[in-house]
Formats: C-alpha cells, structure tokens, sequence
C-alpha cells in the first residue's frame, strides 16, 4: 500500500459571512471581520474588501457577491480573480463545510450536516486542549492522532511539548478545507506528519510499539464503524508503547437505551478490554473513553 503524505500549507483570505452580511445591511460603515485580519465596507453600490492576511483590497459589485450569503458561511477573498467563494466542498456524496457558530469567532467543519467539533459550551480549541490534557504528558512524546479533521488535538499537543505527531485524515478534501484556516496553521510545523487514508488500513503500515499516545477522534459509528471495531483497537493496542495511553472520543450517541453512557460507549469499552486495554473508563468532561497498555 502506498502512504500518501499530504503537504500542508496555508492559505490567507478567510472572511466570515456574519461581517459580509453587516457590510452589505448596512452602507457607509466598515466592519471587521471575526475571524481573520480584514474589514469590509460597502461604498454605495460596491463591497470593499481589505484583507490584510493575503496582503490585497478587492472590489466587488454588491450584485456580484454570493447570493444568500449566510452568517455562519466562512469565505475565501480571492483576489486573483476578484471573487468571495465559500469555504465548501462536495464529493462522492460528501457535503463539507467549514462553519462559524452564530456566537463565537471560532471555526468549525461540518460533513452532511453533522458537526466534528463541540461548540456549545466550549470552544473547538479549549476542547482540543482538554483532551490532550486527559492524555497525560505529552512533553517529548510521539503522537499518533486518528482523524485529523482540522487539526485542533494535533495542534494542542505540539504546544504541550509533542516531539513528533502523526495524524490520520481520510478524506483531503477535509485537509485542503484545512488549509483555508487560520486556526489550522500550525499544521504545517515541521513535527506534525499528515497522512491520507483509511485509519483501518494505514494503521497496518505502522511499526509495533511506535506510539505512547493515540487520540481517537473518528466520526460517529454510523459513518465509520471499522474505526470502532474489536480488530481496529487491536491495532491500536500494537502501535501502543508498555505503559502508553489511548484517549478515545466517543460522544454519548443513544444514551438514553439501557443504562450508564449509552450501548455504544459501552460496546466500546467491551472491545478495548478485549484487545487487552486495562483501566478503561468513561470521562464525562470530555465525551471520551480513556485506557492504558499494561
């Protein structure tokens, strides 16, 4: 099997809808936007966009923007060509968007309508920085994270000290949305390591005992249930250093059949103790399953 290993590279021009909408409603003021260095006034029948990320001024007829812009919609200024497209994409079936919560300036991705990060309450990042927390010490340590998405663990791991991170994305659409994000830049620091594929396969790839932390974060077991099985823990298990620990989100999908978190969480935990996880528990605060290798 070939390994593909996707280059990440930022890209500026990032504006929200929320401020193109403002802009548009209302003449004569000048906006800033919420989530990138860069203002937007409408000039009478003209939008004027400074943007001083990707370093240009556009302007557009009002006529010429995108039609419904919508305030939880994030953009991209492309100056080039004169045009604000937004941040979305679609393959195979595959609806990906970045969003921007009603409240917040944080940025988000949604597959098919389903939200990969928790907002509510808590922002993508500091949620991020909780579940590297729960970790342990990651200062000097080599990381193995099971879903990329927009890279918001990877990146709080590098600032807790990781020496090495490998990340696992499936889909590059995901990744290239990534790149649009300036929350994501950290991405391209040279320790972190992408890697495109199915986590199910490209986990065979890797040498036993390579790891002495891996954060699981897969989508919800209705969309990807091999990341979910008996045969993918065991090949976590194998990658796991002696004394390793693996921090697996879960969510509470169907909490309220049976008892405790839930049939999934707890056929989860089942599977881990199988595949020879010991301590395996439940930790509220984050949605997750965390157990250790003996």
């Amino acid at each position: 099997m070939f390994l593909e290993v996707y280059e990440y590279k930022y890209v500026p021009g990032i504006i929200d809808g929320e401020t193109l909408s403002l802009a548009i409603r209302n003449p004569g003021r000048k906006f800033r936007s919420l989530v990138s260095k860069s203002y937007v006034e409408r000039v009478r029948g003209r939008l004027i966009i400074a943007h001083e990320e990707a370093g240009c001024e556009l302007e557009i007829d009002v006529n010429d923007a995108p039609p419904r812009i919508s305030p939880t919609t994030l953009y991209h200024v492309d100056c080039g060509s004169s045009t604000i497209i937004p941040l979305q994409a679609h393959s195979s079936g595959v609806f990906i968007k970045l969003y921007k919560p009603e409240k917040g300036n944080h940025v988000t991705l949604v597959i098919n309508g389903i939200h990969m990060h928790r907002y509510k309450g808590i922002t993508p990042l500091k949620d991020a920085a909780l579940k590297v927390k729960y970790l342990g010490a990651v200062r000097g340590a080599k990381v193995l994270e099971i879903g990329t998405g927009l890279g918001y663990t990877a990146i709080s791991a590098l600032k807790r000290g990781a020496s090495l991170i490998y990340t696992i994305e499936a889909n590059k659409l995901v990744l290239h949305l990534a790149s649009h994000n300036p929350y994501s830049r950290l991405l391209s620091d040279g320790r972190v390591r992408i890697l495109v594929g199915d986590a199910s396969k490209v986990i065979r790839y890797i040498r036993s005992e390579a790891f002495s932390k891996v954060l699981h974060d897969p989508p919800r077991f209705q969309l990807a249930g091999q990341l979910y099985s008996g045969e993918f823990y065991s090949e976590i298990f194998r990658v796991l250093r002696p004394g390793g620990t693996l921090l697996h989100y879960t969510g509470e999908p169907l909490r309220g059949r049976g008892r405790g978190h839930g049939p999934i969480v707890k056929g989860v935990m089942d599977r881990l103790r199988r595949a020879g996880f010991h301590r395996v528990r439940y930790i509220e605060e984050v949605g997750a399953v965390i157990a250790w290798k003996p």
